[in-house]
């Protein structure tokens, strides 16, 4: 299944948090995408953002977008960390 196969995916299999989970009804895994936030800033890091996805836009000429998932680090504290 691709990621853009979306539609057969039940929202509440949404909830569990995992990225990929099997739907018995289908017979057939189903990807789930975390919740997306996109804005200018990353806020700050913290349990409430944790395995959330934040899409920096670059609104400046030739600025290019960076998304970032929030992290509990070992220290147990909070970061976020660039994926692209």
């Amino acid at each position: 299944m691709l990621l853009t196969d979306l539609d057969d995916v039940n929202p509440v299999n949404k909830s569990n948090g995992r990225m990929i989970q099997w739907d018995a009804s289908s017979n057939k895994h189903i990807y789930v995408i975390p919740p997306l936030t996109i804005g200018e800033s990353l806020p700050t890091a913290a349990a409430t953002y944790r395995g959330k996805f934040f899409l920096i836009i670059g609104v400046a000429f030739e600025t290019p977008d960076k998304l970032y998932i929030c992290m509990k680090l070992s220290n147990e504290t909070y970061d976020w960390i660039q994926i692209t």
